[in-house]
């Protein structure tokens, strides 16, 4: 299903829900019907959407707003079933979703984000309502998610190869160091000058030795 935000000629938000199996092909006329069309308030705010793969929720929060609203996503009618919302009292003027991977699942946390304010920035935690403690792994709520590595490289993403992400377990103590990716240091200018200098020296030698043979 594909999911789109946008406004009615009365300023109402809506969510509408699309089947692309029943989208028209290109240059064959007629109207896409939605299958599911939800009204989510009135406003002026530009909803911006996440959508989070594992567990099927989709998460809308308006620029300008002071809430984020999520919503399970399943595939049969209606498509769509209001969970809940996060309310603060100040108005948001970005978000930036960090990986699953920085979820504290020991807590239960299921997303984490960074919500921009007018004059900082504030993480935000979804939590799942459950018992939680060290020793519980709630592995229904935390599939293995994607890992922090490519799955192919650009020549074969180009030449039209599509293939599954690799997959990491969320649980503690698992995963995380093989998919674990290792990040190399650029070398300053300098560093890269003295390196041109010392190989340019040894050639010189070598260069000196053969021709004293």
């Amino acid at each position: 299903m594909i999911a789109v935000t946008g406004f009615t000629k009365q300023s109402m938000r809506q969510i509408k829900i699309y089947d692309p199996r029943k989208i028209p092909a290109p240059g064959v006329g007629g109207r896409v019907k939605a299958n599911k069309t939800v009204d989510i308030d009135k406003s002026a705010g530009v909803m911006m959407m996440h959508y989070d793969y594992d567990n099927s929720v989709l998460y809308l929060a308006g620029k300008g707003d002071s809430s984020v609203k999520y919503f399970e996503m399943v595939d049969t009618a209606p498509y769509i079933h209001f969970l809940s919302q996060y309310s603060d009292n100040q108005s948001t003027k970005g978000f930036c979703w960090l990986p699953k991977k920085h979820c504290v699942t020991t807590d239960c946390e299921i997303a984490s984000t960074l919500r921009v304010l007018r004059d900082s920035v504030v993480p935000v935690h979804f939590i799942v309502p459950r018992k939680t403690g060290a020793d519980m792994f709630q592995s229904d709520i935390y599939p293995d998610t994607a890992a922090p590595v490519p799955a192919q490289d650009s020549k074969s993403y180009f030449g039209g190869a599509d293939v599954d992400p690799i997959l990491m377990s969320m649980k503690p103590g698992e995963g995380l160091a093989a998919a674990a990716t290792e990040i190399v240091k650029k070398k300053t200018y300098a560093e890269l000058e003295a390196e041109l200098e010392a190989a340019n020296k040894r050639i010189a030698e070598l260069e000196a030795q053969l021709a004293a043979q």
